[in-house]
């Protein structure tokens, strides 16, 4: 091939390669064109979307707000209506409660029905003061004539403040109840600052990727752009809304609609791109391994965290740290805790604040405030209201963070439902409300000590038995409560029952001393029961005051004992022909044997005088023996308990009913059992018993002329309990069923002159004894009474 052949075949591949090289970069062209216009279109699009959610958002935000306020003007408004000469403090209180709750106010006032301001409250300068009329401002004046006339909440249209800012003037109508119902009672003025409203209400979040102007009835009002005209009014989004008679308009347009604009030099860009593309294919296989590992690392640290929220009890939220609180991040817990999806507060068509119950949000708010001005955590418990209207108790931990990018200050925390705990905590103050009330209008004295003696619980029934105050005495050993020689014993029965665990008294009632603060002494009941409060041992003393019970004893056992004394004195009455009989046996045998020792004496026949002698002093210890038994029965005496054998005491008293039995002809017939127990008896008083049981006896058998026999039995022995049990046993007519049942009723009686009281004292005695007193008709014929005496081993010794 010459030489030209081969130049020519060489610009021949030139011009192919060069036509390839052309198509190659037409196509390239022709790609990255048609990419930027796809890429252009989408993203108009998503612009346009963003700003119309953005739009929608911020008018939700405003008509929420306003509704907000309008409602917490309208309860101050009904607050008005219920105080009747409410203070201006009180007033003025609320009125600044409301200023720290909705930022933007200016003024709130009170206009009476002339349309003049008569109570101003201003949180700076105001235009307004205490001698304004209304009638001076036209649209004021329409405005406040609106709310009278249809009764609803007025708004003016945009005003100008001394300041120049400009305001909406809000009227609520005020009325006062009367007996024939509500009159108008003027108008409460709120002046609202637009800037001071809407900064207050819009989020960062919303409006920093955003250039904003709002307009009312036509004028615009609010900027975000130092009042600067909207840029490139193509991506600009118009929304206009109407809020108590006024025409709202928003303006709003995205802030990077600068790099927008450069998409023109989009193709330029991805030439060069593509020259580039080359080098970094490498860099971009380096960087695509490195991604893709990264972008594992990322989904499973999602998974990991998405698995952990699941798992975790409650919600984790990121929200905006301004009121009501916008959520851009909630786990899946939130649907258990509110009832709604995560998704429904990410979008924030429910936000967060709202859901808070009404009477918590002001102190949810300050509480926040307060944490985020002092950059500390806060800890919170409020009531939350779920989606189908249930109230539950929630936790709300967690703090300020700074976020990268435009969204600036957010808070971070986690939400946990606390209600079943809460209602517990609820229960158990009211359970212990309730319980101390029970404690403190107690009759008896309650007391509660730790285990080392200490008063926990003084209730007032105890401040009042003891003398001292509740708060003075806790605190104190219960010791000081004691006698002496209880006080220096006491703490020692306390480490005894801990150490040992064997308790004296703890579960049984007892009597003995107490001590009051002004030192006298006073007999108490006290029952001990040990309880353990939270794992605390603690000890429960019940006291009452038996002091009325003692002296009500003391009297009814000295009553008991005048009406025996009584008794015997007329049993010893009736007897008085047997005791005369039986005294002048002994006498008038001391008469003869005196008179025949004076003959023998004058015979000279003394060697009898010894045996004479001897059967004087015998007949005169006899006379002087019944003597004594009669000063022994007649005589008032305070009642002795002491331990006496049964047989003796009740030979003693047979020895003086013989007297009485040899005058009816009647025979005692005594049988005692050996070896009974000691009984723990008033001697006097048992004696009485025994001689009342067989002269009732007696005279029953007197009654038949004793045609069922002339002996009556008197018998000790031992039952079946070990009680020391004596029967008189009388062969008499017995007793009717209808006298059974008045047996031992006081002044019953079927003699025909007796008193009715000797079985129902002899019963008396025996049941202060500690014994019983009964009877039965015998099978043949006469009655069995008997009565029991314990042995003096169970006796109660201080039953009498």
């Amino acid at each position: 091939m010459s030489q030209n052949n081969r130049e020519e075949s060489a610009r021949v591949a030139k011009r192919t390669i060069a036509s390839y090289s052309a198509m190659a970069g037409l196509l390239v062209a022709l790609t990255v064109g048609l990419a930027w216009y796809v890429l252009d279109v989408r993203e108009r699009t998503l612009i346009d979307r963003v700003s119309a959610a953005t739009a929608r958002s911020i008018e939700g935000l405003i008509s929420k707000d306003i509704e907000y306020r309008i409602t917490l003007l309208t309860e101050l408004a009904q607050r008005w209506e219920g105080e009747i000469g409410i203070s201006r403090t009180d007033w003025e209180s609320m009125v600044k409660r409301l200023f720290r709750a909705q930022p933007g106010y200016e003024t709130i006032a009170w206009i009476d029905t002339s349309m003049q301001l008569s109570w101003v409250v201003n949180i700076d300068n105001s235009d307004y003061g205490l001698d304004a009329n209304l009638r001076s401002r036209p649209t004021s004046l329409i405005a406040a004539k609106s709310a009278l006339d249809q009764e609803i909440v007025a708004f003016t249209g945009p005003l100008d403040t001394v300041s120049g800012i400009k305001s909406l003037e809000i009227y609520s109508p005020v009325y006062r109840p009367t007996p024939n119902g509500s009159v108008s009672d003027g108008l409460l003025l709120s002046i609202l600052l637009i800037d001071p409203f809407l900064d207050s209400i819009l989020p960062l979040a919303l409006v920093a990727e955003h250039d904003l102007d709002i307009s009312i009835n036509d004028e615009v009002l609010f900027s975000t752009n130092s009042g600067a005209v909207l840029a490139d009014r193509r991506w600009v989004q118009h929304r206009r809304f109407d809020i108590n008679g006024l025409k709202w308009q928003l303006d709003i347009v995205p802030k990077d609609v600068i790099f927008f604009a450069n998409y023109s030099r989009f193709s330029t860009f991805m030439l060069m791109l593509l020259i580039l593309l080359s080098g970094l294919t490498a860099s971009s296989s380096y960087f695509m391994l490195t991604s893709r590992r990264r972008d594992k690392q990322i989904r499973d640290s999602s998974t990991h965290l998405e698995r952990l929220f699941r798992n975790i009890s409650g919600m984790a939220y990121r929200c905006h740290q301004h009121y009501p609180w916008p959520m851009e991040f909630v786990s899946e817990g939130c649907q258990e805790l509110c009832g709604y999806e995560s998704s429904t507060l990410e979008t924030q068509q429910v936000l967060w604040g709202k859901l808070i119950h009404p009477d918590d949000r002001d102190r949810v708010k300050i509480s926040i405030n307060e944490a985020l001005a002092d950059c500390r955590q806060f800890n919170i418990q409020y009531r939350l209201q779920t989606r189908t209207g249930a109230e539950r108790w929630v936790w709300d931990r967690g703090l300020k963070i700074s976020e990268t990018g435009s969204q600036g200050l957010m808070l971070e925390g986690f939400i946990t439902d606390i209600t079943d705990q809460k209602l517990a905590e609820l229960a158990l103050i009211e359970e212990r409300a309730y319980s101390e009330a029970v404690v403190d209008t107690a009759v008896e004295a309650i007391i509660t000590i730790d285990a080392s003696g200490c008063i926990d619980v003084f209730n007032r029934s105890a401040e009042e038995m003891f003398g001292y105050p509740q708060d003075l005495i806790r605190g104190e050993n219960v010791s000081v409560l004691m006698p002496q020689p209880h006080r220096d014993k006491h703490n020692g029965y306390i480490h005894s029952f801990i150490d040992t665990g064997e308790a004296q008294i703890l579960n049984k009632g007892r009597e003995l001393n107490a001590i009051r603060k002004d030192g006298s002494v006073f007999p108490i009941h006290l029952s001990i029961s040990e309880v353990y409060a939270q794992e605390k041992q603690m000890f429960v003393g019940l006291i009452r005051d038996i002091s009325q019970q003692r002296e009500a004893e003391q009297e009814a056992r000295q009553q008991r004992e005048r009406l025996a004394h009584v008794e015997r004195l007329n049993t010893l009455g009736e007897m008085a022909t047997g005791i005369a009989h039986e005294i002048n046996q002994p006498l008038t045998a001391i008469s003869l044997f005196s008179q025949a020792g004076k003959r023998m004496l004058n015979t000279g026949k003394d060697e009898k005088f010894p045996e004479i002698f001897d059967k004087l002093s015998l007949h005169a210890q006899r006379a002087g023996a019944i003597i004594e038994r009669i000063q022994m029965m007649t005589r008032q005496h305070k009642s002795v308990i002491e331990i006496e054998e049964c047989n003796k005491l009740v030979k003693e008293a047979v020895t003086l009913a013989e007297t009485d039995a040899r005058v009816r002809d009647i025979v005692i017939d005594m049988k005692q059992a050996k070896e009974l127990p000691l009984v723990y008896v008033d001697r006097v008083q048992i004696q009485q018993v025994v001689l009342n049981l067989l002269r009732n006896g007696m005279e029953a058998m007197q009654s038949v002329n004793c045609k069922y026999g002339d002996t009556i039995l008197l018998q000790t022995r031992l039952n079946e309990a070990g009680d020391v049990e004596v029967v008189v046993n009388d062969c008499g007519s017995g007793i009717s069923d209808e006298d059974s049942k008045d047996v031992f009723t006081p002044f019953s009686t079927s003699k025909e002159k007796g008193m009715g009281m000797g079985l129902s004292i002899s019963r008396t005695i025996i049941v202060a004894h500690g014994g019983q007193l009964a009877f039965y008709n015998n099978k043949s014929c006469g009655v069995t009474f008997y009565f029991t005496l314990p042995a003096a081993k169970k006796g109660v010794q201080n039953a009498l």
